[in-house]
C-alpha cells in the first residue's frame, strides 16, 4: 500500500494538506472524496506537497516546536484522563488550536487514526516531525495504559524547559546590547577616529604613537582581508554543518560538548534528568524494563551520551540491575545510580528515580542561573577593557598632537 500526499479544499474552502494510504491513486480520490474533500494537488510519497520557503518558516520547520506541542500534550492528557474517544479528542483539539502549526498537525494526526493508525504511529507519522524521546514516551505510556500520564508529564518538562529558555532570554538581553554598543564603539574609534589623526600626524611629519599605531594596523588588516574572514567563517560554518549530519560527526560534535568546562557538566545533568524522570514513569506503570531502558535512553539529547548509555539494554534484559548496569554501561550522573541501587533495594525504584530528576533539575537550574548571572559583568569587564584600551590609544595621540602644536 503506497502513501499519497495531497493538498486540497474542504466544504468550507478552507485549505488542508495531509496524507493518506492507499493501493492506487484512484483509490486515493476516492477515499479523500469520502471526507467531502475538492483535491487540488495529489503526489505520490508521505512528505507534503511542495510549500513554500516562508511558510514552511512560518508553520515552523522539520520539527513541531516544544510550547506547540507542549499545549498539545497538556490538553490530550487531560481528554484521555476524562476518557475521550480519540477520534473525538483529537477533533476538539484542532477545532480549539490557538496557532496554525497545531492545527495542521493534529489535522494529519486525526487522519491517520481515521485510517487505522494507532495514535503513537499517526505521531510518529505526522509533519512536522516530533522528538524520539517524545514517541518513545508516548508509545510506552499507550502500552502501560498510562498515556494520559505520559503527556502530563512531557508536557510538565516541556513546559518548565521553555520557562528556563525565556528566563535565560531575557538575562541575556542586557549582555547582548552591551556586546553589540561596545563592538560600534570600537568600529568606529578604528575606522573613523584614528584614521582623522593619522592624517594630522602625517602633515606634520609625526607618526602616531605606538599604542594607537598599533590598533590602527590591526584595524587596516581586518578591513583588506574582510572578504578572506567571511569567507572562511563561511566555510567553517558550512563544514560543521556538514560534519553534524553524519552520525560519527554528530557524536564527534556531542562528545566536544561534554568537554566544555561549565556547558559539559550542565548537559550531562540535564539529560540525566530526562532518563531518571522517563524511568520513573514507566517503571511506576508496570512497563517492562527493556522497553523502559529504550525510552528512557531515547529521552536524551546529547548524542554521545545516548551511544554510550544504550549499552545499559541489554545488560538490562541479561539480568543485571538498573544500578549495575548504570555504572557499567553509562556516563550519566552517578546520582541516577546512587539513587536507583537505594530504591531497588526498598523497593521503591520509581519514587526513587523521580527524586534523582527532581534534584538533578534543580541543580541545572541552579548553575544555569549563576552562568547567566556572570555572563553581563563578564561581557562589560572584557568589552569594556577593550575599549579602554582604544580610547586611552586615542588619548595619548591626543596629547602628543598637542605637544607638536
Amino acid at each position: 500500500m503506497a502513501r499519497f500526499a495531497y493538498r486540497g479544499l474542504d466544504k468550507g474552502g478552507a485549505s488542508v494538506r495531509g496524507d493518506i494510504s492507499a493501493d492506487t491513486r484512484e483509490a486515493a480520490i476516492f477515499m479523500l472524496g469520502q471526507r467531502d474533500l475538492t483535491i487540488l494537488e495529489l503526489i505520490e510519497g508521505v512528505a507534503s506537497p511542495a510549500e513554500s520557503i516562508w511558510e514552511r518558516d512560518l508553520i515552523g520547520g522539520s520539527t513541531l516546536p516544544d510550547p506547540v506541542f507542549a499545549r498539545i500534550a497538556r490538553e490530550m492528557a487531560v481528554l484521555t484522563r476524562a476518557r475521550v474517544p480519540v477520534d473525538r479528542m483529537l477533533a476538539i483539539l484542532e477545532r480549539t488550536a490557538r496557532d496554525r502549526p497545531a492545527r495542521r498537525w493534529l489535522s494529519q494526526v486525526a487522519a491517520r487514526v481515521r485510517e487505522g493508525e494507532t495514535l503513537p504511529e499517526a505521531f510518529a507519522a505526522a509533519q512536522p516531525k516530533i522528538s524520539e524521546w517524545h514517541l518513545g514516551l508516548i508509545r510506552a505510556g499507550d502500552v502501560s495504559g498510562a498515556l494520559d500520564q505520559a503527556l502530563a508529564a512531557l508536557a510538565d518538562y516541556l513546559e518548565k524547559a521553555e520557562a528556563n529558555r525565556r528566563r535565560i532570554r531575557s538575562a541575556l538581553v542586557y549582555p547582548a546590547f552591551v556586546l553589540v554598543a561596545a563592538f560600534v564603539t570600537l568600529i568606529l574609534l578604528v575606522t573613523l577616529v584614528l584614521p582623522t589623526f593619522e592624517g594630522i600626524f602625517a602633515s606634520a611629519g609625526q607618526s602616531l604613537p605606538e599604542p594607537a599605531n598599533s590598533i590602527l594596523v590591526l584595524g587596516k588588516g581586518l578591513r583588506a582581508n574582510a572578504a578572506v574572514i567571511a569567507a572562511g567563517a563561511v566555510t567553517l560554518i558550512l563544514l560543521l554543518l556538514a560534519v553534524s549530519r553524519s552520525q560519527p560527526g554528530r557524536i564527534g560534535l556531542a562528545r566536544l560538548v561534554l568537554a566544555l568546562p561549565i556547558i559539559g557538566p550542565l548537559r550531562r545533568q540535564l539529560d540525566s534528568a530526562r532518563f531518571a524522570r522517563t524511568a520513573a514513569l514507566l517503571t511506576a506503570n508496570g512497563v517492562q524494563i527493556d522497553a523502559t531502558a529504550q525510552a528512557a535512553v531515547a529521552s536524551i539529547g546529547n548524542a554521545a551520551l545516548r551511544r554510550d548509555t544504550e549499552t545499559i539494554v541489554p545488560m538490562l534484559v541479561a539480568g543485571d540491575t538498573v544500578a549495575t548496569a548504570l555504572r557499567k554501561g553509562s556516563a550519566l550522573d552517578p546520582l541516577v545510580a546512587d539513587m536507583a541501587e537505594v530504591g531497588a533495594e526498598a523497593g521503591q525504584l520509581p519514587i526513587l528515580l523521580g527524586h534523582a530528576a527532581d534534584l538533578l533539575d534543580a541543580q541545572t537550574e541552579a548553575r544555569a542561573g549563576t552562568l547567566v548571572t556572570l555572563i553581563a559583568p563578564v561581557a562589560t569587564i572584557v568589552l569594556g577593557g577593550l575599549v579602554a584600551i582604544v580610547i586611552m590609544s586615542v588619548m595619548s595621540a591626543m596629547l602628543q598632537l598637542n605637544a607638536l602644536i
